[in-house]
């Protein structure tokens, strides 16, 4: 993605947050989105990028990654924001977006190690790591915590 993309990411990533609130840290898209996008784009891409999946010119999915920051854990990296909007799942579109996302870590980054972490319900996203090859490693409990309910999550890795 580039600058040019900012309003169909924020557009998707406030979908994302309607269609699945509990699966995001993050609760109000306006607060610090924009921020967060112009972060990312602005970043070399060996340390952070967002890829995006369009269909006739509509983004309907998105994925980030960001590297391990400290010197120490430059080795690493972070998959976040895997969504594809609820009308175009089950279509490979998540799938793809995992490939691309770990082949262009591999190439730009450089890193043996990505790790993500998961709402312990996401039955089909837990699926759709694990075909991938991804393993898991933990639980966080309590990790999210939406009004007064917790939600305890997954943490997986894969090495590349």
């Amino acid at each position: 993605m580039d600058h040019k993309d900012k309003d169909e990411y924020l557009d998707l990533l406030k979908d994302s947050l309607t269609m699945a609130p509990n699966s995001f840290v993050e609760t109000d898209p306006a607060s610090n989105a924009t921020q967060h996008f112009e972060i990312f784009i602005n970043a070399p891409i060996s340390e952070k990028f967002i890829l995006g999946y369009w269909d006739e010119g509509e983004l309907v999915g998105m994925i980030e990654f960001e590297r391990g920051q400290k010197v120490k854990t430059k080795h690493t990296g972070i998959i976040s924001n895997l969504f594809v909007h609820s009308g175009y799942r089950k279509q490979g579109i998540g799938k793809s977006l995992l490939f691309e996302c770990i082949k262009n870590a591999k190439v730009n980054s450089r890193i043996k190690l990505i790790y993500l972490a998961l709402i312990e319900n996401s039955e089909s996203a837990h699926n759709l790591f694990q075909k991938v090859g991804f393993h898991e490693y933990g639980v966080k409990p309590r990790a999210i915590k939406v009004k007064d309910q917790y939600f305890t999550e997954t943490l997986m890795y894969l090495e590349i």
